[in-house]
């Protein structure tokens, strides 16, 4: 919600003319953004289905060029062991076959990474190594041979063994003798291709490409140039493509295939960076189509916006023209809904000139029939205080002077006929004088000054107070807090309210009185309760009526002008009065009065 006001108030200083180039360039960078996410979205997933497919296609072919190897492998050494200068050796041990076997056994040696050929008898006992065998491989033959078992005419490739950082593998064929087995022929070869090697079929199989040999049950690892600590992935089902992280390539993709007729797994892996390159470099190109798109953007906006804002600001120098008090039509071609705008604009400002003046001279027409009867107003005023008061008068001291020189002679209904008398004049002439009041405040000015509102308070108790002695109240006069007010205003709210609780709280034999304030941001709120007689709530909106009243004149005697003249004072500061009450258990008036900002 904030940042929807802060985006508010910051448009809110733009025109028309540079909000529409900005709306429009939002709009086309989110549709650019949008069309370019799916894009990419879309080629980046286009990229590593092709991706995985390549990496089973370059795992099966690695792992069938491996098996050729293999392959080859085990040939030439079932064909040595097929040689009758071998097989005849084997059986008599005679030194004339010695020689031959020994030539078919350096045969074997083809390149530097076969550097031992042994013959062993059934026994695994080694009876003849090769002149160019150039190791002693330390693992045991017997451990060899029970994880490999030969047959007659039989040969099988081993699976890696590490010795002093160098990995070999054993090829193995067995040496029959009239279908009977009488030996071994045990080829060892180096298993390790040179960095140039590794460095070309790498970027055969593409960039950023791996190849790595290990055994199938995953104990030796090989980069096919020397050991290496085993990935950080199991190898399950081969069929499933290999996925997992790495502190430095990231993600990356592997494949694990079985190299046939051996016990070798061949595994090629792709960083994922790797195989989704093509799809990284749409993204540049994608950049700049949506660069040519929003500045093509912005031009058509600066244009459209142009045409728009150009009719506003001619109706917008009109209307302020208007202001002014003068008549300025507007010509704006076309039939579209700016032009139309502008023939309504003129009509409008026609019949609102014609209006303007007719209501110039019925305001002056008002303004005298108002002016005449203010005059009519102060003319009664003053007949009601003199006119009416001076007879008031007369027949309120004739009746007085009547009940004191002739009250002896009177009967009992005699001076009670006078004191009515003198008693409803006294009432009337009360009643005048409230009238006056009301109607004279609304032509009065305020005068808004700092007021002390406890010493006030204090000022109007004691004036309520200093004549009447027949009941003790008890008047608590809290921490009022001070207001900016018409101080003379506020004491007539003030003496009207008190005067009200101590009279409609006379009848309680304790009567209590309470005045109270409390301070607010905007305003202050003062009250004044008692535990009076109180009144019913539903009759709560006649209280601040000129003549109305709860309770009868014989109950409680009054005018029923005070409280609307209470009411009037706080309508004329801007605040506010209301009154909660119960019958029987009092009434507390609340008034606010508001701060100066």
């Amino acid at each position: 919600m904030a940042s929807n006001l802060k985006t508010r108030l910051l448009f809110g200083k733009l025109s028309i003319r540079q909000r529409l180039p900005l709306l429009i360039c939002g709009l086309l960078l989110f549709t650019i953004a949008v069309y370019g996410f799916l894009n990419y979205y879309s080629l980046r997933k286009a990229a590593l289905s092709v991706g995985k497919v390549r990496i089973s296609l370059l795992a099966s072919q690695i792992g069938g060029m491996l098996g050729q190897s293999a392959q080859n492998l085990r040939r030439a050494t079932r064909a040595a062991a097929a040689q009758e200068s071998i097989r005849a050796y084997l059986h008599t041990y005679d030194d004339q076959y010695r020689s031959k076997a020994l030539d078919q056994m350096d045969k074997l040696h083809r390149d530097s990474t076969w550097v031992s050929v042994e013959l062993l008898d059934t026994n695994k006992q080694t009876v003849l190594r090769s002149n160019k065998s150039t190791e002693h491989i330390p693992v045991p033959l017997s451990e060899v041979l029970l994880s490999m078992p030969i047959k007659p005419d039989s040969c099988r490739v081993g699976k890696l063994y590490n010795n002093g950082g160098l990995l070999y593998c054993p090829t193995i064929a067995g040496v029959s003798d009239n279908g009977k087995l009488s030996g071994y022929l045990v080829c060892w070869q180096l298993v390790r291709a040179t960095p140039q090697a590794v460095a070309q079929l790498s970027q055969l199989m593409g960039s950023g490409a791996r190849l790595y040999l290990c055994n199938s049950d995953a104990s030796i690892w090989t980069d096919m140039i020397k050991p290496i600590p085993a990935p950080p992935f199991h190898i399950g089902n081969q069929n499933e493509l290999i996925e997992y992280n790495d502190k430095d390539d990231g993600k990356l993709y592997a494949k694990a295939q079985s190299v046939n007729r051996t016990p070798w797994l061949a595994v090629v892996v792709f960083p994922e960076k790797s195989i989704l390159e093509g799809a990284q470099s749409v993204v540049p190109w994608i950049l700049s189509f949506g660069l040519v798109l929003m500045i093509i953007g912005i031009l058509a906006a600066h244009i459209v916006s142009r045409d728009i804002t150009r009719p506003l600001s001619l109706l917008t120098n009109a209307a302020k023209t208007m202001h002014e008090g003068k008549q300025l039509a507007i010509d704006i071609p076309g039939n579209d809904e700016l032009g139309q705008l502008a023939t309504a604009f003129n009509r409008m400002t026609s019949q609102i000139y014609t209006m303007w003046h007719d209501l110039e001279q019925k305001v002056q027409d008002r303004t005298g029939q108002l002016e005449r009867a203010n005059k009519e107003l102060d003319a009664f005023s003053y007949s009601v205080s003199h006119d009416l008061r001076t007879p008031l008068r007369a027949v309120n001291g004739y009746a007085v002077m009547l009940q004191e020189d002739y009250g002896a002679q009177f009967d009992a209904e005699g001076n009670r006929i006078i004191n009515n008398i003198v008693t409803n004049a006294t009432r009337m002439g009360r009643l005048i004088d409230d009238l006056l009041a009301f109607s004279r405040l609304g032509k009065k000015d305020l005068l808004l000054t700092h007021v002390d509102m406890q010493g006030l308070a204090h000022t109007a108790v004691n004036e309520l107070l200093q004549n009447d002695n027949d009941k003790d109240h008890d008047i608590q006069i809290t921490d009022l807090p001070p207001a900016e007010a018409d101080a003379g205003m506020i004491k007539q709210v003030l003496m009207n309210l008190v005067s009200n609780a101590i009279k409609y709280s006379s009848k309680k034999e304790h009567p209590v009185i309470e005045i109270g304030g409390e301070d607010h941001d905007t305003h202050t709120v003062y009250f004044v309760k008692d535990n009076g007689a109180g009144f019913d709530m539903a009759y709560a909106d006649k209280l601040f009526g000129v003549f109305q009243r709860l309770h009868s004149q014989e109950e409680f005697e009054g005018t029923g002008v005070g409280l609307a003249l209470v009411k009037r004072i706080i309508d004329k500061h801007h605040g506010t009065i209301r009154a909660e009450g119960q019958e029987g258990q009092g009434a507390t008036f609340y008034f606010n009065l508001p701060k100066k900002t």
